[in-house]
């Protein structure tokens, strides 16, 4: 496995680099707290070393990340913040502990599974114990002022992904979803204010070729991916090379990344436990009906006509879910495809043939409907 190529941007700030996995983390206490977070995005099935330390019924993310970390691929990292989102993902930092030298610093953040008062109070007692763990360590004190300062940062973000987002439900979108996959992680994974700076002079290229230009109404299916964990690109360069247009992600690595801002009117701590937990909910969340209605409203604005349910094999949360979502997908007449992966290219033949069918019926139902 090749070393990981830290970006540019990340060595000349010179500024402490903290890994990080679940989007349940706020990302805000790093930067107020002068530090870079970078998302760790591993899908690799590589997993003999890491095997060796746990069991190999753990998913592709938890067990890709541990090789590539016991191949030195993040040994640029100072720092490291794990949130106990699943058990694959406790095991992990058990695993890192005990097995990689470094990073110095290494935290746990618990996360609740739902979004009542008490869950709320609890995680906001989580963070102050995640800001003193930073203070402690990097000798420094996090201020109101830098927390207020990084939320106004990462609000700009969400803001400007929306708008990005927005752009794809026109009948047909301006920029393709093997794009939005690079800008996604490029949001993960770059200093925040550079990434604003650039996100905002790609809106306005886009915006501007959209008036030059005349986009005429298409044909093609329109689907929304939903499930968990994913590097999407390669499952969104297999569904648009088949002539379908993927419109929406929802996953963490799409539109639940940066859904709902942070209120800048409420204590900080407090406006980010409320803000955290009350996003739109993944499967480790157990209020399915509000996950149900949060995708069902995503169908609705991006005119959906077919969902992808995408999940990584040993993903126990992801495999609880599916069959409820199929089902009420069901009765509201969505067509809904179960694809399960471990990560290798091994899958893409099948998994070429079974979209290949999916898309087929989606166009042989839309064929009939406009022919009534």
């Amino acid at each position: 496995m090749e070393k990981e190529i830290v970006p540019p941007e990340l060595v000349k700030s010179g500024k402490p680099i903290i890994g990080w996995f679940c989007t349940y983390l706020p990302e805000e206490i790093l930067l107020a707290a002068g530090l870079l977070p970078y998302r760790i995005m591993e899908s690799s099935p590589r997993t003999s070393q890491a095997r060796a330390c746990l069991s190999g019924q753990l998913c592709a993310y938890v067990m890709s990340s541990l090789e590539a970390a016991l191949e030195g691929k993040y040994n640029f990292l100072d720092g490291l913040v794990i949130t106990n989102c699943c058990d694959g993902m406790r095991r992990l930092y058990d695993a890192w502990r005990h097995f990689i030298k470094g990073p110095a610093f290494i935290h746990i953040l618990d996360i609740p599974k739902k979004a009542d008062k008490e869950s709320i109070e609890y995680i906001r007692q989580c963070l102050v114990w995640l800001k003193e763990a930073i203070e402690a360590h990097y000798k420094i004190k996090l201020t109101e002022q830098a927390l207020k300062e990084a939320i106004n940062i990462t609000n700009q973000t969400r803001c400007l992904l929306s708008q990005l987002y927005e752009l794809r439900k026109e009948n047909n979108p301006p920029i393709n979803a093997t794009e939005i996959s690079s800008i996604m992680r490029a949001a993960m994974t770059q200093p925040k204010e550079e990434f604003n700076k650039r996100l905002s002079s790609l809106l306005l290229e886009i915006k501007n070729r959209m008036l030059e230009s005349k986009f005429s109404d298409t044909h093609k299916i329109r689907i929304l991916i939903t499930g968990g964990f994913i590097d999407q690109s390669e499952i969104v360069r297999l569904i648009e090379g088949l002539g379908a247009n993927v419109v929406c992600e929802d996953l963490c690595t799409g539109i639940r990344y940066f859904e709902g801002l942070v209120d800048i009117n409420l204590e900080p701590l407090s406006a980010l436990s409320k803000r955290y937990l009350n996003r739109p909910p993944c499967a480790r969340m157990i209020d399915t009906d509000k996950r149900f209605d949060y995708l069902w409203n995503l169908i609705e604005e991006y005119r959906i006509e077919g969902v992808i349910y995408y999940t990584l094999k040993f993903c126990d949360t992801n495999l609880f879910e599916f069959p409820y979502l199929r089902e009420r997908l069901r009765e509201k007449g969505v067509s809904i495809l179960f694809l399960e992966s471990d990560g290798s290219a091994s899958y893409s033949g099948q998994m070429r043939t079974r979209i290949e069918a999916f898309l087929e019926s989606l166009m042989m139902r839309k064929e009939k409907e406009v022919t009534r």
